[in-house]
């Protein structure tokens, strides 16, 4: 697993490097000034620590720049040098130029293109000002100050702005806009709009110890989740959260604020984000998952799914039951405590386990799908032999079991008579 999350690592830096390489060879036979322009910004990123390198290019900001630079690459490619694209470019160029400049600590001028972005976010630092539309069809002289925290487009001056945060995980409480999902994943935001980030970050601080017991789930979340954006609350308290496949490193998490329960959320997400990431380059099935059927039973969900669906619960959760198993050995803190995540423990183990014997069943796994399957099944046995020690499991384990057959029963009466 740990050499899967270097190898996801190392393939995103690879790839969008890749990309600003290939716009520094297209642009510079147009332009001299795009290409040296283009030149500096490698150069800068290329020069950057190798974690911070990481953050950088697996930030859903610097993903979306990526995304907006091959577009435009594209454009410059079949419609040959354009004026519009060009400047454009240098101003996508200069942007991730500038966000390496706020993460060393360096002053920084240069020029965008209009129109000028109106809501100003930068990656990994998570510095961000409002800036009001221009009237302007030029470019746009800035400077980025380091030492007084502001930026100067133009001749006007703007503040900049950091986020709440929790070991390293911000707390989005504005700007919401630039987390909007748009990769088609079918997910309806409702922002909470009034979101108190101090009662955030004592939860996700607590989270992020809870987790960092356990040196897989821990790796997970620190290379996979750099933001929490809030969603609104309904009328009852759940633990509801989603991440999608166009906001890398984005968790949408609702106000339940238990530290265990938020460090299950970071932990769940934290896999879905990482199979987003390998989902290209690794074949877990004999043929592709786009053809397979959504008719099978999911512990987790009440619409029948598919096998690959299967599969990413599967991963999540027993990555979540190693978690909990780490958790209840050496974190629990009161008799409360213990009951409340052994049983949480013994729920995610067993439903695990459905969903282990359905992959197995199937017959569909790729070698490199069983043998995925087969390290689940391990940290899931793992986790089971630690529980049995305590005296309450028998009580745990039955109460899961009615909980999952309480749950297939009300999958049969909705789904089988379709």
């Amino acid at each position: 697993m740990f050499t899967a999350i270097q190898q996801a690592r190392t393939a995103w830096m690879r790839e969008r490097l890749d990309v600003i390489s290939d716009v520094h060879v297209l642009v510079s036979s147009f332009d001299e000034r795009a290409g040296a322009v283009a030149k500096d910004c490698l150069d800068c990123v290329m020069c950057l620590d190798d974690a911070v390198r990481s953050s950088l290019c697996r930030d859903h900001v610097f993903s979306h720049w990526i995304d907006d630079l091959r577009r435009l690459a594209l454009k410059l490619a079949y419609a040959g040098s354009g004026r519009t694209e060009l400047g454009e470019v240098t101003s996508v160029l200069n942007l991730m130029r500038l966000s390496v400049s706020a993460l060393g600590g360096c002053d920084f001028e240069f020029a965008l293109a209009a129109p000028l972005p109106q809501t100003l976010l930068l990656p990994v630092s998570g510095l961000h000002a409002a800036i009001p539309l221009f009237a302007s069809d030029e470019e746009v002289r800035c400077r980025y100050r380091h030492d007084s925290g502001d930026i100067v487009v133009g001749d006007r001056r703007f503040a900049l702005s950091r986020f709440s945060s929790a070991r390293s995980i911000k707390i989005v409480d504005r700007y919401f806009e630039c987390f909007s999902e748009s990769g088609g994943d079918g997910y309806s935001i409702a922002w909470d709009v009034n979101i108190d980030p101090e009662r955030w970050t004592p939860a996700l601080a607590a989270a992020v110890d809870l987790i960092q017991s356990d040196d897989t789930a821990s790796d997970l979340v620190s290379s996979f989740v750099s933001y929490i954006v809030p969603l609104r609350q309904t009328e009852v308290t759940v633990n509801l959260s989603f991440s999608a496949r166009s906001l890398p490193n984005v968790v949408f998490k609702n106000n339940e604020l238990t530290p265990f329960l938020v460090g299950e959320t970071l932990v769940h997400e934290a896999d879905h984000q990482f199979f987003y990431a390998i989902e290209g380059g690794v074949d877990f099935w004999n043929s592709k998952p786009t053809h397979q059927q959504a008719t099978y039973l999911s512990p987790w969900r009440d619409d029948p799914r598919p096998l690959d669906g299967i599969l990413r619960g599967l991963s999540s959760f027993a990555r979540v039951s190693a978690y909990y198993s780490n958790a209840l050995r050496t974190a629990v803190s009161s008799d409360n405590e213990r009951e409340a995540v052994g049983a949480m423990l013994l729920r995610r183990l067993r439903e695990s386990e459905v969903a282990l014997a359905t992959l197995r069943a199937s017959g569909q796994l790729s070698e490199c799908g069983n043998a995925y399957v087969d390290e689940m099944s391990e940290a899931l046995d793992s986790a089971n032999r630690m529980v049995t020690r305590f005296p309450q499991y028998d009580v745990w384990r039955s109460v899961a079991d009615s909980c999952i057959a309480d749950h297939r029963d009300r999958w049969k009466r909705n789904n089988e008579s379709r």
